[in-house]
């Protein structure tokens, strides 16, 4: 949403930086490029996601990644699609490892638990159960 977007450029400026880079899962691409739009501080970047056919892994390339080295790095992330998770924690362990100065990452609030799930309005469900 524009909210999210307005927010999450404030956060961004907030940190007083020249320049930082925004890698963003596939999903989160609109929020992105809203972000962008709304910081002139951020630069997006794009990372290539592809399933591979042969042992089903995820053939992750992250463009540019010469980029990241002391550059102040943000990461969105989407864990709406259980699909999806394993290659963004991939993404989230391999940035630190190319020297960014500052690494943070935005996983915007997304639903866990149905009152179902609780035990409906007065919380009967089972202690621990989600």
């Amino acid at each position: 949403s524009d909210r999210a977007a307005a927010s999450m450029s404030r956060m961004i400026s907030v940190a007083h930086v020249k320049k930082a880079l925004l890698f963003y899962a596939p999903q989160m691409k609109g929020l992105a490029q809203r972000i962008a739009a709304e910081a002139e501080a951020v630069q997006l970047c794009t990372i290539s996601w592809s399933r591979q056919s042969d042992d089903g892994f995820a053939a992750i390339t992250i463009e540019e990644p010469w980029k990241i080295r002391g550059s102040v790095v943000f990461f969105l992330a989407s864990f709406d699609d259980p699909e999806c998770i394993y290659e963004q924690f991939a993404v989230m362990s391999k940035i630190p490892r190319l020297g960014p100065s500052v690494f943070k990452i935005f996983l915007p609030c997304f639903p866990s638990l149905t009152l179902a799930n609780e035990g409906g309005e007065r919380g009967r469900g089972l202690p621990g159960e989600v």
